[in-house]
């Protein structure tokens, strides 16, 4: 019985047989399709897809890159951020904490202006201070603190004025260098005044004394001629630029001392021929926490003070 020729062509190929034949129909048709004119073409294309396939990787490995880059920038944008406000907020606290601790200070500073020494006590109290002079300031953490113009310059140093944590809101001395030294200078040339008077007080003979100091406040007089060039210099509402200081607080306190009638033979309406400082005195006596603090004060007890109340 005569095979199939699909039967022969298997037994062929499983059989270990080689076709020659089928390898050459092969061949002939590799050539074939390498001799047509769209092989050429086929190819380019081939190409010219892998090509784009290539560029098209390229590209999402670029954009891969891009949004990793973004992302960085990102974080280290919100990093500054945050370290930016850490600091603001750290700044923030120290200022607080600076005007808590001023605050502190003064009001220990009160505390010890109010425990009136007298001419008994005094002895005894001035062997315990540092210079064996008043006043004297302990502060929280127990350093003590004296000389009177250091520690207005310590103290302007620390408090601010106006409207707190604002823009505007200044410290008392100025940080300025300029402005710091007109401060100092305006405040210098008021203690000349009474560097004037100081001498006074050796004199024993009431009316001699007396005599003495309204010599120095009359016309021609040391202390007058000094006050008509401190108010040539003055500011019309404050004693120098334009914002409080702690100069206004040195006039505003010394300038009444003088008509208070603590120095006894001064007249006490001489702040009349000085309108500049007269109005700066008004200016600081109008500050409401001032103007409080002295409406405490007891006039019938106290009457020096009749002048900070005006």
């Amino acid at each position: 019985m005569q095979m199939p020729a699909s039967r022969k062509q298997d037994d062929s190929i499983t059989g270990g047989k080689f076709d020659a034949s089928a390898l050459e129909r092969g061949a002939k048709a590799l050539k074939e399709l390498d001799s047509s004119p769209n092989a050429g073409k086929a190819f380019e294309l081939t190409k010219l897809a892998e090509m784009s396939r290539q560029k098209e990787l390229q590209a999402e490995i670029e954009g891969q890159q891009m949004a990793r880059a973004q992302a960085q920038l990102q974080r280290s944008q919100q990093e500054g951020d945050d370290r930016r406000k850490t600091i603001s907020h750290q700044n923030e606290q120290e200022r607080r904490t600076a005007e808590y601790k001023a605050r502190l200070d003064s009001e220990l500073y009160q505390k010890k202006l109010e425990e009136k020494l007298t001419f008994k006590e005094w002895p005894e109290v001035k062997k315990s201070t540092k210079w064996g002079q008043v006043p004297v300031v302990i502060t929280a953490d127990g350093q003590e603190m004296t000389q009177t113009k250091a520690l207005v310059r310590y103290f302007g140093k620390q408090v601010s004025w106006g409207r707190k944590h604002l823009i505007f809101s200044k410290k008392l001395y100025p940080t300025d260098a300029k402005l710091a030294f007109q401060v100092d200078e305006m405040i210098d040339a008021m203690e000349d005044v009474r560097m004037k008077i100081t001498p006074t007080f050796k004199i024993k003979d009431q009316a001699e004394k007396e005599a003495a100091r309204k010599a120095l406040f009359a016309e021609g007089g040391e202390c007058t001629e000094l006050l008509k060039k401190i108010e040539m210099y003055c500011g019309d509402k404050f004693v120098a630029g334009n914002t409080l200081t702690i100069a206004d607080i040195w006039f505003f306190f010394f300038l009444n001392l003088l008509r208070s009638g603590f120095f006894d033979g001064l007249p006490k309406d001489f702040l009349d021929k000085y309108p500049k400082m007269k109005a700066i005195v008004a200016n600081v006596g109008s500050i409401p926490e001032v103007k409080a603090y002295y409406a405490k004060k007891d006039l019938s007890k106290e009457p020096l003070y009749s002048p900070f109340v005006e």
